[in-house]
């Protein structure tokens, strides 16, 4: 999922601060400048106007296409992971 705004893309959406740092670490270990929107005011407030913990991972537009291909392609091996037998895939 990628929407564009402002000269920066909406690469990621995730379930809180600490998956959002994953995302922007994976991203920064290839070079991809992202920041992360949406943390902050919960933090402050206690509560968010979307889902509850929605973190957003933003990255500069013309490097969205790049992004969305590191984070397809780090987090494809578990995409079957049944975590009901523990077995984590190849």
């Amino acid at each position: 999922m990628t929407s564009r705004t402002d000269g920066l893309a909406e690469i990621f959406r995730a379930n809180g601060e600490m998956e959002a740092e994953l995302v922007r670490s994976l991203l920064d270990s290839c070079g991809i400048d992202s920041i992360i929107a949406g943390g902050s005011f919960r933090l402050t407030q206690g509560y968010t106007l979307n889902r509850p913990g929605l973190v957003r991972v933003l990255v500069r537009a013309e490097d969205a296409d790049r992004a969305a291909e590191v984070l397809e392609s780090s987090f494809e091996p578990f995409r079957d992971f049944d975590s009901d037998d523990g077995e984590i895939p190849d």
